[in-house]
């Protein structure tokens, strides 16, 4: 398990109170701003160190409902709030399966509790553990030049000037907070359902004041997530990886300039705003390769339970049903499956030598 996190490493301040990481622009800062996960754990014991590590290096602490279960893309039996925020939920091992199944969510008002510095080594010190997955990672980018203005965002959205996204929606204006003379705007790019979302915001008024920027931030989810993850944990805690991450998922162009978007050239202010940050990072996702073993997972998670009310209709007859099908399908084989039953025979057969390296340098925790 996680040992508590000795916090030694000197944040670097923003023109405000929080705490991030300085692009090579000082008025442009980059920090992590939503972090959820799960994660397999041999039990519950071992799920609950864990969470004791993560309320020692956030100064926090949990209170837990062991008999209230709650949704997070599955049911979960058991779940815990802390006093920031951290939301953290379980399902004890069973007969069915040897392991706890966990689900921790750390919000933006806890991931900007620690220096930018400390929270990486946090992040690289859970990515060691076994079956660990990230399920949402967002990224906050702030301008306090305030380089690009929102009738320029607008204006570019208006005309399709923009790529990353089919979606745009301006939701402007807003008034927000106490702030004298505080007017909220957001601008999305990016549907509620998608795997990367781009908000463009202007913060001092959401923060009432305590920021007073304009705000660039990519939610990831999913697969998107984790790939965005692992680029950030696979850097020394670099703000140009982080703010890359979040210039890659959004761009304005001239539509006008090429017949296709490799051939279109940025607008001007969006190109400058990039010299500011240093580029961007593309996230792409690994090509889905299909192989008989998903393929025998896929049948046992979405079709047994099928099968098994066939058989119960079927009775003695099921299995001279269950031969037909099977006949018919081998007579619809193409060449993608013969394919993958020659890899899965040589694979039966010579079974390819075990080597594990891993994905980034360990972290040591002391």
């Amino acid at each position: 398990m996680l040992s508590q996190l000795e916090k030694t490493t000197e944040s670097v301040k923003t023109p405000s109170s929080n705490t991030g990481l300085k692009c090579q622009t000082p008025s442009l800062v980059v920090s992590p701003d939503y972090l959820q996960f799960v994660v397999k754990l041999p039990s519950v014991a071992d799920f609950m160190d864990l969470c004791q590590s993560l309320e020692s290096f956030f100064d926090d602490s949990f209170t837990w409902s062991l008999d209230s279960p709650s949704v997070h893309g599955r049911r979960f039996e058991s779940s815990g709030r802390s006093v920031r925020g951290i939301m953290a939920c379980f399902n004890p091992p069973t007969e069915q399966k040897d392991f706890c199944d966990c689900w921790v969510s750390l919000p933006g008002s806890v991931v900007s509790h620690v220096p930018a510095n400390d929270f990486y080594d946090l992040c690289r010190s859970l990515a060691a553990f076994d079956h660990f997955a990230v399920t949402r990672f967002d990224v906050a980018l702030d301008d306090y030049d305030k380089s690009i203005e929102l009738e320029q965002v607008l204006e570019a959205a208006e005309a399709g000037n923009f790529a990353g996204s089919r979606y745009c929606d301006p939701r402007i204006p807003i008034k927000r907070g106490a702030m004298p003379g505080s007017l909220g705007w957001c601008v999305y790019f990016g549907s509620p359902q998608s795997d990367k979302r781009v908000r463009f915001y202007n913060k001092a008024a959401e923060s009432n004041g305590e920021l007073d920027c304009y705000r660039w931030e990519v939610q990831f989810r999913a697969k998107h997530a984790n790939e965005a993850f692992k680029t950030y944990i696979q850097t020394e805690s670099d703000p140009m990886i982080l703010a890359g991450l979040v210039t890659g998922c959004v761009s304005f162009v001239d539509r006008e300039s090429g017949d296709r978007l490799s051939r279109q050239s940025f607008l001007p202010w969006w190109s400058e705003f990039l010299d500011k940050v240093g580029g961007f990072i593309k996230i792409r996702l690994p090509r889905f390769v299909p192989t008989i073993q998903r393929s025998k997972g896929w049948i046992s998670r979405q079709v047994a339970t099928t099968l098994a009310a066939i058989r119960e209709v079927h009775g003695a007859y099921f299995k001279e049903w269950l031969d037909q099908q099977i006949h018919e399908g081998m007579m619809r084989l193409n060449d993608r499956h013969k394919n993958m039953i020659q890899v899965a025979k040589n694979d039966w057969l010579y079974p390819p030598a075990y080597t594990h390296t891993p994905a980034y340098t360990p972290v040591n925790i002391s």
